[in-house]
């Protein structure tokens, strides 16, 4: 998962459903099943390769998600510029990179530690995997994605803003598992009897009508949210690429690679 953008996003999914576990036929076929408790230490200089992923370790999509974000992260040079982004319910930087960093070994170390210290919460009855950080906005990830600068981030009209189009992000790399759940947008009104109700918009389990209902904003319909991304798009034509780490819309996936000419790959396909 190598970028070769100077200025690179990451945007993982923290939502709730990337707790849920990997089959099996993920996982290499003549892969390690049993190693360490701890990942190895890298020495100065050394590139750790997809082949070194510690497949024993990796139980849940997020597992898979991290391990991937980690080696990618590491194998950039310290001339490139990068920042974490999770979403979930709500979008935000990872510690130590508040905007854009230099890639530097001391940078990386504070991330990757930021990385490592998430986990996963204790299962509920509707989130029996465990929880993150809810549901799937990724619409507010990508907002704070194109906003994010090196001197922090431009909240308003950052697909124009002159510090935004130098400093901002080149390369915008989404790993996520599925489709988005909520935006920035929802509201709270009487019951119109249109469409179906849900009792969780993350799982897409349908609930009662009640006399008030809470409405998804448009960015959780992907048609809204890709016509989003091609407008942040428009003059960054930074480059998109999406990595898929379970069960989302594939063609909706693809062509949000599509509007930064990248592509799709998804793991776990041999």
């Amino acid at each position: 998962m190598d970028v070769t953008g100077d200025r690179v996003c990451y945007l993982i999914d923290l939502s709730d459903s990337m707790a849920a576990p990997i089959p099996d036929d993920w996982k290499p076929a003549n892969g390690p099943t049993s190693g360490p408790s701890k990942r190895k230490k890298w020495k100065k200089g050394e590139v750790p390769t997809e082949a070194d992923i510690p497949w024993w370790l990796i139980k849940t999509r997020f597992d898979l998600a991290r391990e991937h974000l980690r080696i990618s992260i590491m194998r950039m040079t310290e001339d490139q510029m990068f920042t974490v982004i999770g979403f979930g319910s709500r979008a935000d930087y990872l510690d130590g990179c508040d905007g854009m960093v230099k890639a530097t070994s001391s940078n990386v170390k504070k991330v990757l530690k930021a990385l490592d210290d998430i986990e996963i919460g204790k299962p509920m009855i509707d989130r029996p995997d465990g929880t993150l950080w809810g549901d799937t906005n990724l619409f507010e990830g990508l907002q704070l994605a194109y906003g994010a600068t090196k001197k922090g981030t431009v909240d308003d009209g950052a697909y124009v803003d002159p510090d935004a189009m130098e400093e901002g992000a080149d390369t915008i790399l989404v790993l996520s598992d599925g489709n988005p759940s909520m935006d920035s947008f929802g509201i709270e009104d009487v019951d119109y009897g249109d469409g179906k109700a849900l009792a969780d918009s993350e799982t897409d389990k349908e609930g009662e009508r009640t006399m008030k209902m809470n409405y998804l904003g448009p960015y959780t319909y992907w048609p809204f949210l890709l016509e989003e991304v091609k407008r942040l798009n428009m003059f960054r034509e930074a480059q998109i690429q999406v990595i898929s780490v379970g069960d989302g819309d594939r063609e909706a996936l693809r062509r949000l690679a599509a509007i930064g000419l990248g592509k799709l790959t998804e793991l776990g396909k041999h």
